[in-house]
């Protein structure tokens, strides 16, 4: 398993400490250390520029581009199409960098960036299971044929809430409109409190009327 250096998000840049946004996530590696494909992609740029170094892209079935950079190698071109178990690339610690490390990023078809730690929802599994350091093996290194946390393209579970396909509880019959208490009952109606007892509130009693009409202690 490779260690993580360096996640998707804000951060000071390592190179000119300035503040930076870092669009993808960088694995510590020794050069050399292959990348294999987990699904099917088709390669659409392979080349060098001063920021990646050595890079390789490729997008899947969904239009998600996955990019792979500081390579020391690349083993496709463009067009190629990669299967799982294919070797994408090696890694390396070309371009702007301060170390040997894999940069690896996720763009969606819109263009914009994603976390590659969260969850495909075409796939049910996160973006950094689409390749790993080992045959068969995501990034994280566990297996890369488990099954997907929840199935894609299905309603998600709901944490706190009721299971999906579970219709909430009936609430409690209330005329009122007032929510009901913890307990279930519902609270009570003031409106009709005052009009049981409202000889008690009625300014227009006299005291004598008020006696005979307040509430037994």
């Amino acid at each position: 398993m490779a260690r993580v250096t360096s996640k998707y998000g804000p951060r000071t840049d390592p190179v000119t400490g300035e503040p930076a946004f870092h669009h993808g996530i960088d694995y510590a590696t020794p050069v050399g250390t292959p990348i294999y494909a987990n699904q099917p992609m088709t390669v659409t740029k392979v080349g060098y520029e001063p920021g990646y170094g050595k890079y390789v892209y490729a997008k899947d079935a969904n239009g998600n581009e996955h990019r792979y950079g500081h390579l020391d190698s690349q083993n496709v071109k463009p067009g190629d199409t990669i299967n799982p178990g294919d070797k994408i690339a090696n890694t390396g610690n070309t371009g702007k960098s301060t170390g040997p490390h894999l940069h690896y990023e996720v763009r969606k078809p819109d263009g914009n960036s994603v976390d590659p730690q969260s969850v495909d929802p075409a796939t049910g599994k996160p973006y950094t299971d689409s390749g790993g350091f080992e045959k068969g093996k995501t990034m994280d290194g566990s297996n890369a044929n488990k099954e997907p946390d929840y199935k894609p393209n299905q309603p998600q579970p709901n944490p706190g809430g009721n299971p999906p396909g579970v219709p909430p509880p009936p609430v409690p019959n209330n005329p009122g409109g007032r929510p009901p208490d913890p307990i279930g009952r519902t609270t009570p109606d003031i409106n009709k409190f005052f009009r049981d007892f409202g000889n008690v509130f009625n300014p227009r009693l006299g005291a004598s009327d008020l006696r005979d009409t307040r509430v037994p202690r």
